[in-house]
Order: structure tokens, then C-alpha cells, then sequence
């Protein structure tokens, strides 16, 4: 089986993360560079990646995204690539293990689209793990208390304002 073009920057970026691409390309990089690429080519240096659904949001313009459900890593890169802001990826509904939430999160980032998580539940590690694994925003379902609330917070937040550890993957 052929490997996707993001899957395929994926494994190649754990070797040489900024390698340029090439017009001819060299089989495992598409021609669309991932967003570290197009900073280092325009001359900045940014150690996070922008969050542009909530750049949007803050100037009061609209953000568009789609909803995944299934944990198919072509369908997250062909959602990702199809010009929205975001890919809301639903672990509440969806059929994801930890594995492939984490490859569709890294897919949907070198795509160049942020990946929003619903969490499967308001607890504690599920929000860090979806924070750590790379998402850029949270839906957190089931919040029907203040207390719920500002505990779902609480899990996302670094101390002094919260109780997220570190140690995540991205």
C-alpha cells in the first residue's frame, strides 16, 4: 500500500523535520510545504504553530471546519487539505484508540489545519492527552456545573493557573 503524502512528510520530517522541498520532489514530500517550512522560508522562526481558527475568531471572522468520526488517516488528510481552518476530530462519538487519535492530530497539523478534540469525557488525562498529543483547541462535552466547567479548565491549564503536567508529545 502506497503511503499518503502526509503520512509520508510525517515520516520523513522524524528524519530532517525543515528539508526542502524540490520541484521534482523526492517521492516522500509533497509540494505543499508544512508550516515549520513556509516559516523558515519566509525568514521567521516560531517554535509553536499558529492557531489560526483562533486568530480568526479574536479578529471576528468566521473559521470553517469538518467533522471526523472515524479514525482513517486518509480521510484526515483529505478533510485537512480541503481549505477549512479546522478538523474537529471526535473522540466522544467517534471510533478512535489513543494511536490513531494522535496520527490524525500530527496529519491534520503538517496539513496546515488546525485539529480541534472532543474528548471522550470531562476527565482529567483525557484532556491532557489530546492537549499533549498536539490539538490545538478542545470541545469538552457533558459540562452541565460552574465546577464542571472550571475543572475542565483546571485539566487544560499549566500551573499556577491549572493542574496540566507536562511531558506531551508535541
Amino acid at each position: 500500500m502506497r503511503p499518503n503524502s502526509c503520512q509520508s512528510r510525517l515520516r520523513h520530517q522524524a528524519v530532517h523535520p525543515f528539508a526542502p522541498t524540490g520541484a521534482g520532489g523526492d517521492g516522500l514530500r509533497s509540494e505543499t510545504p508544512s508550516r515549520p517550512q513556509r516559516l523558515i522560508q519566509s525568514g521567521k522562526w516560531q517554535w509553536m504553530m499558529k492557531n489560526t481558527p483562533l486568530e480568526k475568531v479574536r479578529a471576528g471572522q468566521p473559521t470553517f471546519g469538518l467533522a471526523m468520526g472515524t479514525s482513517n488517516s486518509l480521510i484526515a488528510e483529505i478533510l485537512a487539505r480541503s481549505g477549512v481552518d479546522w478538523v474537529w476530530i471526535d473522540e466522544q462519538h467517534g471510533s478512535w484508540d489513543r494511536a490513531s487519535m494522535y496520527r490524525a492530530i500530527q496529519i491534520v497539523s503538517l496539513c496546515g489545519c488546525a485539529p480541534i478534540v472532543r474528548a471522550g469525557s470531562n476527565e482529567f488525562f483525557r484532556i491532557g492527552r489530546a492537549l499533549d498529543a498536539g490539538a490545538a483547541g478542545l470541545i469538552i462535552p457533558m459540562i452541565n456545573s460552574a465546577e464542571e466547567a472550571e475543572a475542565a479548565v483546571h485539566a487544560a491549564k499549566y500551573p499556577p493557573r491549572g493542574g496540566r503536567s507536562s511531558g506531551g508529545l508535541r
